[in-house]
């Protein structure tokens, strides 16, 4: 198992603190969503509609131009093109993932592992295209 490069001791204290707590309260904890979900049906619908992937036409846009770019670089590794390494840049092993900083130009990217590229999404923001 890769290990994970956390921000700093605090930030491996507390994703430590959310997985036993998930581990110790996981089942009660889905189905009281589920008890809800069940009870207030309509409400759970209105919710779900309303934050949709097709709430707004730029976030469809913008998953089609990330399904896209994905792809012309899956396409690449397939053809030979391009390799993906067996470590990212981030210095860790595990599944290597292109990152993408501008979906609009596909074959500009970084190669990180799975945690450090949610990291990086979460804490670089995409270019500020009108998708």
């Amino acid at each position: 198992m890769t290990s994970i490069r956390y921000e700093d001791e605090e930030h491996r204290k507390r994703r430590e603190a959310q997985r036993r707590w998930v581990a110790k309260h996981g089942d009660e904890n889905r189905a009281r969503a589920a008890k809800w979900r069940a009870e207030n049906l309509e409400r759970a619908r209105a919710y779900d509609r309303a934050r949709g992937p097709h709430s707004t036409p730029l976030i469809g846009e913008r998953k089609r131009l990330t399904k896209w770019a994905s792809q012309i670089v899956r396409r690449a590794i397939a053809r030979g093109e391009i390799v993906r390494p067996e470590i990212g840049e981030c210095g860790h092993a595990g599944i290597i993932e292109s990152a993408h900083a501008d979906y609009s130009d596909p074959m500009v990217f970084r190669w990180l592992c799975q945690p450090c590229h949610r990291r990086w999404d979460r804490l670089e923001p995409k270019t500020k295209r009108p998708y």
